[in-house]
């Protein structure tokens, strides 16, 4: 898990950077989701869509999120918003 930790850090740097940089944003999220850190995850996935509401990535790690939280309704509805 130290090479995800690390990673987190990096990302954290780049948006510090450039808050606008929602791959960092959403690639930091899906990091902390490998850690089990599900609503920090969703706190920075819901960044970088705020960023960029049509980031396909984006939409796809909140589904993925919310599914493991057990939020299947929030999942569904991202999946829809992937594919319609």
């Amino acid at each position: 898990m130290g090479r995800v930790e690390e990673a987190i850090s990096s990302y954290e740097r780049a948006v510090e950077c450039d808050p606008n940089n929602f791959e960092a944003w959403d690639n930091r999220g899906y990091a902390l989701i490998k850690l089990g850190r599900l609503t920090e995850a969703l706190a920075s996935i819901e960044q970088s869509l705020q960023v960029n509401p049509k980031h396909a990535n984006g939409i796809y790690n909140r589904g993925y999120c919310y599914a493991l939280m057990g939020h299947t309704r929030e999942a569904i509805d991202c999946s829809d918003r992937l594919y319609c």
